[in-house]
């Protein structure tokens, strides 16, 4: 859980921005530009130099020149970003896909329609389950590529079972964030059916969308300031009272906002939340809602960490139990990518052992694939840099995470990761890895043991640190696919470890192969 710690100066500066009282705003004002210098701010506070520069001239003070500059560059910028978006809005409409608005574009109204008192960095879209793939299809005809590049099934089959959302870049620098479900701790096939059927609209400029309504727009916004995101410590106070000063049915939003947090299992996160809003700025509406989630029922979430608070995840929301438990097991065995699920079933549920494997390969052949299983070509070393999209895309099946250029290598998500090799009627003996191991970090030891047609032909273990490993194995080349298997015994969280805020299940990093 995120526990905001204010600085002086983010108090002054919050001040300046919600007070109620004029004299205590322009006070609070005053005295933050006096105090920083605002070429070495956080982003945090930079970000709300905007707002700032719209109450400062509301109160008839002179602003200094980045301010103002920072209001003109967000206003033209946001008008940009969101009119790039709605070519895309209105082809999701003549589509038959519903569509709606989240996050910094749907609070526009919040902040009295001004476009630019509020930067948005992008648009962010949330859109049927059912409908992801239709949707990729549509923003790729249009320029719109996966953030990291690769193709679009490739990066969808990687993400739509295990995440609630995946950002879409487009060449004039614009980037739409895809989402499936509106929260990232309820993703069972039902949870989001409130929250798009009592969507309302949206007017924007000569736009008309539609976006949450405004209690599951202030519970996004209160659930989404727990994500820890620096550049979003003080934005999600702002845009919370925003929110709680423009709603139309205080005491209908209350009640409304009371039965979605017990739904997705939120109503300490909110307590917390406006807890937090009331001891910054003593704001009555966050108390007001503070109190009235007293009366809201309390089921605590179990540990995601174990199967009853995984399952809980897809439950959420109002998903029955046989449709979560469905989701549960397609995330788990990351179904996406295997040609066989009821064999690849078995052999999970067998415990993955190497037998199993084998009993299963004979009867059917290999069980998984990649997404595009087409190999280009190596580099001129005859390696392939498994950190390059297209080389992730052709070889990189279920339990793989996206590849990761700045590490130089692509992880494991998950206990088993498939590597499905084409040769491509190669006269090829045998398959070279250099992968590394997480290391330990105080964790309990990880082992991971590297097999090819249900054999393990490598052990490797993890020192305290990382430790880089280089893999030799022999192949059969009358199958046109060479199907390894990276096992891992104890994935870790990187929350585990003591690092940033992660639900992967990391074990080892494939970094290049080359085939002889």
């Amino acid at each position: 859980m995120n526990v905001v710690a204010l600085s002086e100066s983010d108090r002054l500066l919050l001040q300046a921005l919600l007070e109620r009282g004029h004299d205590g705003a322009r006070a609070a004002g005053a005295a933050y530009l006096e105090r920083v210098d605002l070429q070495r701010i956080p982003w945090s506070q930079q970000r709300l130099l905007p707002l700032l520069y719209q109450r400062l001239t509301a109160f008839g003070m002179s602003s200094p020149a980045l301010v103002r500059g920072t209001y003109r560059r967000a206003w033209a910028q946001n008008q940009l970003r969101f009119r790039a978006v709605a070519v895309t809005m209105a082809q999701l409409d003549a589509a038959g896909i519903a569509n709606v608005v989240l996050k910094g574009a749907s609070l526009v109204p919040a902040y009295g329609g001004d476009w630019g008192v509020r930067d948005m960095s992008d648009v962010d879209l949330l859109v049927p389950r059912a409908d992801v793939y239709r949707t990729a299809d549509l923003l790729a005809a249009g320029g719109w590529r996966p953030r990291l590049g690769g193709d679009v099934a490739g990066a969808l089959a990687r993400v739509v079972d295990r995440r609630h959302s995946w950002a879409f870049e487009h060449a004039g620098g614009h980037q739409i964030d895809l989402h499936w479900h509106v929260l990232e701790t309820s993703r069972g096939p039902a949870s989001d059916a409130a929250f798009l059927a009592d969507a309302v609209p949206l007017a924007l400029g000569s736009v008309t969308a539609r976006r949450l309504c405004d209690a599951d727009l202030l519970l996004h916004v209160l659930e989404h300031g727990t994500h820890g995101e620096e550049m979003s410590q003080l934005q999600w106070i702002v845009d919370a009272v925003h929110v709680m000063r423009s709603l139309g049915d205080p005491s209908g939003a209350a009640a409304r906002l009371r039965r979605q947090a017990d739904q997705h299992r939120l109503v300490d996160v909110l307590q917390q939340q406006l807890g937090m809003i009331v001891d910054a700025l003593g704001e009555p509406a966050a108390l007001a809602l503070r109190d009235s989630l007293d009366t809201a029922r309390r089921r605590r979430a179990p540990q995601t960490v174990t199967v009853r608070g995984r399952f809980d995840e897809f439950r959420r929301g109002g998903t029955p139990a046989l449709p979560a438990a469905r989701a549960m097991v397609r995330e788990t065995l990351d179904l996406a990518l295997v040609r066989r699920p009821v064999a690849w079933a078995v052999y999970a549920a067998a415990g993955r052992c190497p037998s199993a494997e084998r009993a299963l390969t004979r009867r059917g052949g290999p069980s998984t694939a990649a997404p595009t299983m087409q190999l280009p070509p190596c580099g001129p070393d005859g390696w392939w840099d498994a950190w390059r999209p297209e080389v992730a895309d052709a070889v990189c099946g279920p339990g793989w995470w996206y590849c990761e250029p700045d590490a130089q290598g692509v992880w494991t998500e998950g206990a088993e990761a498939r590597l499905s090799i084409p040769l491509g009627g190669r006269h090829v003996a045998a398959v070279e890895l250099q992968l590394s191991v997480l290391g330990r970090h105080g964790g309990p030891t990880r082992r991971v043991s590297v097999r090819a047609a249900g054999r393990t032909r490598a052990m490797l273990e993890a020192p305290e640190g990382h430790s880089w490993h280089e893999v030799s194995m022999e192949v059969d080349a009358r199958h046109p696919t060479a199907e390894l298997s990276v096992r891992i015994d104890q994935p870790a969280r990187p929350t585990d470890l003591g690092l940033p805020r992660d639900p992967r299940r990391l074990g080892a990093m494939l970094h290049r192969f080359r085939l002889r």
